[in-house]
């Protein structure tokens, strides 16, 4: 664990510990006694604090918590972390802790750390990694992001959408998407671990919207060109660029966007618990749902929050992060699951409303215990 700060350590040792809720301020801690804590030398301790060794991404949690602190708080890095790896070491895990805790492959865990692109039977590996770590999916995604293969992925997926747009969008007659065998749904298929097909199904809709946008644009454009009245004529100018500039900045936003969306692409049965509750108000009991438990189990925690009532009942709810991943992306879960029904009147409702939060105090979450 090469970010570990030795001083860090040092400073938290001889410094009083924050109060809890279970006991008063800590005292300072000897190096000997910090050391029978952790089950060290105090040769180890004063090692470690003077940068001549590394502990071990499980001695760091044990330092952490006989000291009372976040692992991350024994790190050179409390933030900006430039990849998963970074981040999973100063929350004091070893790669190996978190393929057994998820009972996922090595080979398929290291993939994601370095690439951000999940298998395609575990789509919900990124929220599962955040369940563990206990942040937000959004942090995961973050981290991901900044790796040199996920920059490269953006790139490509950028050259292949520009190519698309030319030959499909831009294309005169009726409105035909790209096909599963054309070059660059391959070319996406393989560089997001996903099958042709569905990479097809996704870029046509994405495509579509494109197209529908310039159609807008072009009737804003005949309307400025040729309005008569003075104030139309401005009202039109006035939306025209508004229109030119929303679709720039879509363009522009695009190619992440749907490599994040490939990150959280959710499983169909998922997707259809998920688009469930979407239109709940307050939390719902389970067996009122209509749906198989296994369907809802696959929807991530983060997603979702499951709480037991005092007679016994499991209840559920959306929370922030389900609503807002039903909002961004319902039409495009619509083309790739065209047989699960959604109301989009509810998501577009959602959207208008507060959605249910997660517990302030994420200990008290379902999330794994460490």
């Amino acid at each position: 664990m090469a970010d570990f700060d030795g001083e860090a350590l040092r400073l938290a040792r001889t410094s009083p510990g924050p109060p809890s809720t279970r006991r008063k301020r800590r005292s300072p801690m000897t190096a000997e006694e910090l050391a029978s804590a952790v089950g060290a030398t105090k040769a180890q301790i004063l090692a470690y604090e003077l940068g001549q060794r590394v502990p071990e991404p499980q001695r760091v949690r044990a330092l952490a918590s006989a000291l009372g602190v976040h692992p991350v708080t024994l790190s050179h890095k409390k933030v900006d972390f430039g990849s998963l790896a970074e981040l999973r070491r100063a929350y004091g895990y070893r790669s190996s802790d978190i393929c057994a805790a998820l009972n996922i492959s090595a080979k398929a865990y290291r993939r994601f750390e370095t690439s951000g692109i999940p298998p395609v039977r575990r789509p919900e590996l990124p929220h599962e990694i955040a369940a563990f770590l206990r942040i937000p999916v959004s942090h995961v995604q973050i981290v991901v992001a900044k790796t040199p293969a996920a920059r490269d992925q953006i790139d490509v997926v950028t050259t292949a959408l520009a190519r698309l747009r030319e030959e499909f969008v831009q294309a005169e007659g009726s409105w035909i998407g790209p096909p599963a065998g054309h070059r660059d749904v391959l070319l996406l298929a393989n560089l997001l671990n996903r099958s042709a097909g569905s990479i097809s199904r996704l870029v046509t809709c994405v495509l579509e919207e494109e197209r529908t946008q310039l159609l807008r644009i072009a009737r804003y454009e005949l309307s400025a060109r040729f309005e008569t009245d003075e104030g139309e004529r401005l009202r039109a100018e006035s939306t025209l660029d508004f229109a030119q500039r929303r679709y720039g900045r879509a363009i522009k936003v695009l190619p992440a966007k749907v490599v994040r969306f490939v990150r959280e692409w959710l499983h169909s049965d998922a997707w259809s618990a998920l688009a469930q509750l979407v239109d709940a108000d307050e939390p719902v009991p389970i067996s009122k749902l209509g749906i198989m438990k296994e369907s809802l189990d696959r929807v991530p925690w983060p997603m979702i929050i499951r709480f037991g009532r005092s007679d016994g009942e499991e209840v559920v709810a959306i929370t922030g992060e389900g609503a807002n991943h039903c909002i961004q992306f319902m039409s495009w879960y619509r083309a790739l699951y065209p047989s699960v029904r959604v109301s989009e009147r509810a998501v577009m409702a959602r959207a208008r409303r507060t959605a249910f939060r997660l517990p302030l105090n994420q200990s008290e979450s379902p999330g794994p215990a460490h």
